[in-house]
């Protein structure tokens, strides 16, 4: 995937189907890791390319006041 492919696919609507109601998946991804305050990786493939996402398990800024009170 090239840079230009790559900001491609991020942006809404982007997609390589041909069906109504694609292209949302990356751009939510994208989004939502921004809230979680993850990040995803780009590996490039002879098959294709590989996206893998990390998100923090115990981010303090993303819980509720019970889990913090069940954490203490």
């Amino acid at each position: 995937m090239t840079s230009e492919e790559e900001a491609y696919f991020f942006t809404e609507g982007a997609t390589t189907k041909n069906h109504p109601q694609h292209g949302l998946g990356l751009t939510i991804m994208q989004h939502a890791l921004s809230q979680l305050g993850g990040e995803w990786y780009r590996t490039d493939r002879l098959e294709g390319t590989c996206m893998t996402i990390a998100i923090p398990k115990n981010n303090p800024e993303h819980t509720t006041a019970e889990e913090r009170e069940n954490h203490d």
